[in-house]
């Protein structure tokens, strides 16, 4: 393919939200696509322009992005100076590849499955929990709230933790942090076990909660119902009762 025509296919898939898709086989061929265009930039400097938005605008990673960008930057052209700058003020989780996926090796979470916990985890090489020490583990790349409640991403920070810091509060505790939403704390019909259950020892879920236009986390029976699935095309969350096993389904429409 010409540089054009990776420049046009590259649009589609931003286009088509791939960010979004829970299609593992569509995600897998895009990171070969984007294989394809690094292996082409060390032949090609042009293509750097075009890693450089992947990684921007389906991957998430800012500092990815910013590397090959690099490689591309004029610091005389004033788009190219405010582009870098904001790739040093962007947050988020980034999409990580299924072939590195780590949904097995995680603990079972109360109110979240594994299933749409496995873009908050990823095992790279070395790895370290910052808080337990265990070595070769899944690492934390998810949001969570500080003290004063400002979101903070693990994704952009070297002091990671796993997935069993998370499930026995010692992350929480450790770095004064909170992974679902203040909002919970307020609330007086569930005991503290409950809210501290979900606050605290569960990884965050809250931003699915906001594309569904709501402030809490359904529940059942007396208690917080688990997150088992996301339906990208239609955006449907889907939810079941801990307890009666009853399946809630949260839509913008609902």
């Amino acid at each position: 393919m010409s540089f054009q025509e990776d420049k046009n296919q590259l649009i589609e898939y931003i286009t088509q939200g791939m960010r979004y898709s829970e299609n593992e086989q569509e995600l897998e061929e895009f990171f070969e696509f984007l294989d394809r265009l690094e292996a082409k930039a060390l032949m090609e400097t042009q293509y750097y322009a075009l890693v450089a938005d992947a990684y921007a605008t389906v991957v998430h990673n800012p500092k990815k992005a910013k590397e090959a960008f690099l490689k591309v930057y004029d610091p005389k052209n004033k788009k190219d100076v405010k582009k870098l700058l904001d790739y040093d003020r962007w947050k988020g989780r980034p999409v990580v590849r299924p072939s590195k996926r780590v949904v097995k090796a995680l603990p079972q979470f109360k109110y979240a499955a594994a299933e749409v916990l496995k873009n908050k985890f990823i095992k790279p090489k070395g790895s370290v929990c910052s808080v337990c020490g265990k070595k070769s583990v899944p690492l934390y790349i998810g949001n969570a709230y500080t003290a004063s409640g400002e979101l903070t991403c693990f994704a952009d920070r070297s002091d990671q933790f796993c997935a069993a810091c998370i499930k026995d509060g010692a992350a929480a505790k450790a770095f004064d942090i909170r992974f679902n939403s203040p909002i919970l704390e307020e609330l007086t019909a569930y005991d503290a076990d409950q809210i501290n259950e979900l606050a605290y020892r569960t990884p965050e879920c809250s931003s699915v909660f906001e594309r569904c236009d709501e402030d809490v986390w359904p529940t059942c029976c007396g208690d917080f119902c688990r997150y088992v699935k996301y339906d990208s095309g239609e955006e449907r969350f889907y939810f079941q009762c801990t307890r009666c096993g009853r399946e809630i389904v949260w839509g913008r429409e609902d």
